[in-house]
C-alpha cells in the first residue's frame, strides 16, 4: 500500500474525509534534520538498566526459545526482543541497539510528519519537544517501535477496508509492541469489526466486507491480540495488585511534564510530591479528562473506543503498577491518535470541526510546554551523565588488570555495567556469571552488602586473586574489621542518580570465629562455638 493514496482523494465520503496533508517534500526536510540532531545526541546518551536489560537477553540467550524463557518476567510482547535477537546474531556492538531505537524514532517522526493532520507548528512542536526527541527518541525502548505503529493506524484509518489485511497487520503489529500498544490496537480491532458488520448506521458503503473476509480477519487479529497477551503476562502476575491513589495525578503530568528543574530531573513533577500538590494534579487532571471527552462525544464511534482506552490506563495506574512518564505519558499520545481519527470526520457536521479544532488547540499547549522541557532534558543530558554504566565499565576495562576477578553485588542495577563491559561478570550471591537479571530469591533473603563482602573475601581466598566488587552501595569500610579499600567511585551528579563503588579484596586468611552482616546499627555478630 502507497500511504501517498490516503491524502489523494478530492471526493470526500463519511468517514474518508480530507486530510491536511503535509507535502513529502517538508516532511522529508524536518525528518532529516530530526534524524541529523538525534544521530548527534545518541553518543552522549548513557544507557541505563531498563534500556541494556532486552539487548542483554537477547545477547545471551542461545536459541529463540531460550529467550521467550528468558524474558517471561519481562511484562513486554516479544517483538522488540525478537528484532534484538536477530541484530545480536549478528553483532554484539551495544552501538547497534541505538541504531534499532535510531530508526524507529525516525520512523515515527516521518509518519507523524507527513500524515498527522494537525498544524505544522504543533507537529515540529511534539517531534522535537520532550516526547518525541528525548523519552520516545533519545532513549532506548520499545516506546518508538510502538509510535510507529500508532501513526501508521492512524495514517491507514481512511483506507482500512480497502486495505483490510494489511491493516490488521499493522494493529498486529502495534499490539506486539507493548501492553498499551494492546490496548489500541485491541479497542481499534473492535470499532473495525462493528463497523465492518454495520453496527453503525452512518457507516459507508465501502466498509462492507464480504463473510469469508470478516470472518478470516477476525480470527487473525484476535489470535494475535492472544498471543501478544500471553507474551506479556508474568508468572503469577494475578495476584500482584496494589492501590495507588497517585493515578489520578497521571493525566496532567502527561499533557504538561514540567519537571522539578534539578540534576535528577527526570520523572520528577513539579507540583508534587506534596499533599497539596498531588490535589492539584489529580483536579486539573479530571479538569483535561472532561474536557477532551468532551470534544470526543460529537463522534460516538470514537468516544466509545477512547474511553475505554482512558479506563483501562486508569486501572492499570490504579492497581496494577505505578508507572513513570514512558507510561503515562500515553494519555496525551493516545488523545493526539484519536484527535488525529476524528479529523477525519470533520466533514460530517460542524460540531465534529469544533471539537478538532478544541483538541488542536489543547495539544498545542501541551506541546509548548513539552518542547521547553523537552529543551531541558537534553540540556541536562548533554550537560550530566544519565547514568553512570558506561564510565564504569570502561574504568574496568581500562584500569583493573586482567588478574583480577571481577565481581557484582547486585544484577539489576548493574546490568548496565555488563552490558558496555562486553562479557558477563561474576554475580557474587550466586556465585556465577551474571548476563542480565531475572528474579531469583526473595528480598528478605537478600544480602546485605557487609555479608557481600564476606563471601568476596572467601572468594578471593579461594581464587587466590584478588577481587574488584562492583557495588550501587556505599559501603562504611571505618566499621568493617577487615582489609577492603575502596577502589573507585562513581557518585558524581547524574540524571538517574545511581552510583556505584568498586572495592578491592585482596586474598588474606579467612577468621575462623565471627562474620559481620551490617552496620553497627544492624550488625549481627556469630560466634562459632570451639
Amino acid at each position: 500500500m502507497k500511504l501517498a493514496d490516503l491524502s489523494s482523494t478530492n471526493q470526500m465520503k463519511l468517514g474518508e474525509p480530507r486530510v491536511l496533508c503535509s507535502t513529502p517534500f517538508l516532511a522529508s526536510f524536518f525528518t532529516l534534520i530530526y534524524a541529523l540532531l538525534l544521530a548527534r545526541l545518541m553518543p552522549y546518551h548513557e544507557l541505563w538498566f531498563d534500556e541494556t536489560e532486552p539487548w542483554l537477553l537477547a545477547l545471551y540467550s542461545n536459541s529463540y526459545a531460550e529467550l521467550l524463557q528468558n524474558k517471561v518476567y519481562e511484562g513486554h510482547p516479544n517483538l522488540w526482543y525478537s528484532l534484538l535477537f536477530v541484530i545480536t546474531r549478528f553483532t554484539q556492538d551495544l552501538k547497534a541497539l541505538q541504531v534499532g531505537q535510531f530508526a524507529f524514532a525516525v520512523g515515527f517522526v516521518f509518519v507523524f510528519l507527513r500524515w498527522a493532520p494537525f498544524n505544522w507548528l504543533l507537529k515540529l512542536l511534539f517531534c522535537f519537544g520532550y516526547y518525541g526527541l528525548f523519552e520516545y527518541g533519545l532513549i532506548s525502548r520499545l516506546y518508538a517501535m510502538e509510535l510507529l505503529t500508532t501513526f501508521l493506524v492512524c495514517a491507514m484509518y481512511p483506507k482500512r477496508f480497502s486495505r483490510w489485511y494489511l491493516y490488521i497487520f499493522v494493529l498486529l503489529l502495534n499490539a506486539h509492541t507493548h501492553l498499551f500498544g494492546l490496548f489500541f490496537s485491541g479497542l481499534m480491532g473492535l470499532l473495525l469489526f462493528a463497523e465492518a458488520r454495520g453496527g453503525w448506521k452512518d457507516t459507508p458503503p465501502q466498509s462492507q466486507v464480504g463473510r469469508t473476509k470478516l470472518y478470516l480477519g477476525t480470527a487473525i487479529w484476535a489470535l494475535g491480540c492472544l498471543l501478544a497477551l500471553w507474551s506479556i503476562a508474568r508468572p503469577a502476575e494475578a495476584g500482584q495488585l496494589m492501590l495507588n491513589l497517585r493515578a489520578a495525578t497521571r493525566p496532567w503530568q502527561a499533557f504538561f511534564p514540567i519537571p522539578h528543574f534539578f540534576i535528577n530531573f527526570w520523572n520528577s513533577y513539579i507540583l508534587t510530591p506534596t499533599l497539596l500538590g498531588y490535589a492539584m494534579e489529580a483536579l486539573l487532571s479530571g479538569a483535561i479528562i472532561l474536557f477532551v471527552l468532551a470534544c470526543f462525544r460529537v463522534e460516538r464511534r470514537l468516544f466509545l473506543p477512547f474511553l475505554a482506552l482512558l479506563m483501562l490506563l486508569s486501572l492499570f495506574f490504579a492497581f496494577k503498577y505505578m508507572g513513570s512518564l514512558r507510561h503515562f505519558g500515553h494519555y496525551f499520545l493516545f488523545t493526539v491518535a484519536f484527535t488525529w481519527l476524528l479529523s477525519y470526520y470533520r466533514d460530517s457536521s460542524g460540531e465534529n470541526v469544533r471539537a478538532f479544532q478544541r483538541l488542536q488547540a489543547l495539544l498545542l499547549a501541551a506541546t509548548v510546554v513539552q518542547f521547553g522541557v523537552g529543551v531541558y532534558a537534553i540540556g541536562m543530558d548533554l550537560k550530566y551523565p544519565f547514568h553512570q554504566a558506561k564510565e564504569t565499565a570502561a574504568f574496568l576495562k581500562e584500569r583493573v588488570p586482567a588478574s583480577n576477578l571481577i565481581a557484582l553485588e547486585d544484577d539489576i542495577l548493574l546490568s548496565a555495567i555488563v552490558a558496555y563491559y562486553g562479557q558477563p561478570l561474576l554475580y557474587v550471591p550466586e556465585l556465577k556469571p551474571s548476563s542480565f537479571f531475572q528474579p531469583g530469591s526473595p528480598e528478605e533473603n537478600e544480602l546485605t552488602l557487609y555479608q557481600i563482602l564476606d563471601w568476596t573475601r572467601a572468594l578471593a581466598q579461594k581464587e587466590n586473586r584478588r577481587v574488584i566488587l562492583v557495588s550501587s552501595q556505599e559501603a562504611d569500610l571505618g566499621w568493617y574489621p577487615y582489609p577492603v579499600k575502596l577502589y573507585a567511585r562513581f557518585d558524581q551528579p547524574s540524571i538517574t542518580a545511581h552510583t556505584f563503588y568498586l572495592y578491592q579484596v585482596d586474598p588474606t586468611p579467612l577468621p575462623k570465629l565471627e562474620f559481620v552482616a551490617g552496620t553497627p546499627q544492624e550488625a549481627v555478630y556469630s560466634t562459632k562455638p570451639e
